[in-house]
């Protein structure tokens, strides 16, 4: 096995925050890109949860006043919520993509300045098409992860903690009883990440071989042709290929296998919301809305956290 291969294989089975950290560190220099993406995550987070509140606020004012409830007020709050939300779609994606654009060119640069200044050593033991798929998809790969990974962070942290203190403001009891499904959850998500975190490591691993294996094909054919290695070359191409196919297979059968698994908590969650949400609203006060609004926040709650876990 060629040396780059073997580094490859010996990377370790977690995340390194230190390493990542200093990749966003790279990203500051786009201050006036990060800033309001940061700021529309937050009024997207705050309109998701809006949304559940005035429903709440509706129902409630429905069921107390009827058809002298204020309506035109409940209108013109919905129509200043999906203002707010459409504004904030529309910064996040002009300064996700500038950010991802405009880092992958930084990226791209300092890389290639920095091969020009290394040793003949280091070329050695690298194939040319192994460098191509780092300076190509995986320095993309990496800017995409950065901004948008940015975005989802800020989004999904403001998300979840804005749900857990509505649901315990409106009704401590009942939220505690729907964030009794966290706990399960994170076990589950520790489980699962350092998986899918192996076998998608595996997958960019093996493309960056195979895009080495193109390249050391097309540059070597007179080579090839000379000393009638067509059949070789075939078999170590399958040999890497048939590796990828299988760490792609596995990878999606894992992300098939966890989502419904937080998707079913999230249901779980909703239905334990509804059962004893029902039972206070018939024998403890608990209003109509309030139940409804649980119901939706206990369904939301998990949808910011497979964002996160998936990043």
């Amino acid at each position: 096995m060629s040396a780059q291969l073997q580094q490859e294989d010996d990377f370790k089975a977690r995340l390194d925050a230190g390493l990542w950290w200093k990749i966003f560190l790279r990203a500051l220099h786009l201050k006036r890109y990060l800033i309001p993406l940061a700021i529309a995550a937050v009024v997207i987070a705050m309109c998701d949860a809006g949304f559940a509140l005035v429903t709440r606020w509706v129902i409630d004012g429905v069921v107390t006043s009827g058809g002298a409830a204020p309506f035109t007020r409940y209108i013109l709050v919905y129509l200043l919520l999906t203002v707010l939300l459409c504004a904030g779609i529309w910064v996040f994606i002009d300064m996700a993509g500038n950010i991802s654009n405009r880092l992958a060119h930084d990226i791209r640069r300092d890389s290639f300045e920095r091969l020009q200044q290394l040793e003949f050593a280091f070329f050695d033991t690298r194939p040319v098409g192994w460098l191509i798929s780092r300076l190509t998809s995986d320095c993309d790969r990496l800017a995409r992860v950065i901004s948008w990974g940015f975005l989802d962070i800020v989004w999904g942290l403001s998300l979840v903690c804005m749900i857990a203190v509505s649901l315990l403001i409106m009704n401590w009891r009942l939220g505690l009883i729907v964030l009794a499904v966290v706990p399960p959850l994170a076990v589950i998500a520790k489980f699962f990440q350092k998986r899918m975190l192996m076998s998608a490591r595996d997958i960019r691993k093996y493309n960056s071989q195979i895009t080495a294996s193109y390249n050391e094909s097309i540059q070597g054919v007179r080579t090839t042709k000379t000393l009638v290695r067509e059949a070789d070359n075939l078999a170590e191409f399958k040999q890497v290929s048939a590796r990828m196919l299988e760490s792609s297979v596995l990878n999606a059968c894992q992300n098939a296998l966890y989502y419904p698994i937080v998707t079913t908590l999230g249901s779980l969650a909703a239905g334990l919301a509804l059962w004893r949400g029902g039972w206070l609203t018939l024998n403890d006060g608990l209003t109509l809305g309030t139940l409804v609004a649980f119901v939706n926040f206990a369904g939301m709650f998990f949808n910011p956290i497979n964002s996160l876990a998936q990043k």
